[in-house]
């Protein structure tokens, strides 16, 4: 069993990918908004634990080792929410407006993902 090395600018892409996506349960699937918030939650609590043990670190140098079973389940989430929002951006493929704001949330959610999925085990 490995972990993986979370800081805090990986929370602050997921933040990115996630806020005008899954950000208010009123426009997002339930599974998809409870999930994403507990991953965000998961990830700034324990970071908030690294600061409070080590008394000199910033909340920017902060960080939290993630189990490898948790790492991969938030890689397949995002994989998730990458598929959902390529199927979003088809099926408005004829309303520029959804299609824009799909295919901009689609970036930030691939790069988070293209960030966390190069991680290597510590």
């Amino acid at each position: 069993m490995s972990d993986f090395l979370y800081k805090k600018q990986d929370l602050n892409n997921l933040k990115a990918a996630f806020s005008d996506y899954i950000d208010s349960p009123n426009i997002t699937e339930p599974q998809f908004f409870l999930v994403g918030q507990g991953v965000l939650r998961f990830l700034e609590n324990w970071m908030g634990k690294c600061i409070d043990y080590h008394e000199n670190e910033t909340k920017e140098e902060s960080f939290v080792y993630v189990p490898d079973e948790v790492h991969f389940y938030i890689l397949d989430f995002v994989e998730d929410l990458i598929l959902d929002l390529e199927e979003r951006i088809r099926e408005n493929k004829d309303d520029t407006y959804w299609r824009e704001e799909y295919g901009a949330s689609l970036e930030y959610m691939q790069d988070a993902y293209n960030q966390l999925e190069a991680k290597k085990p510590i």
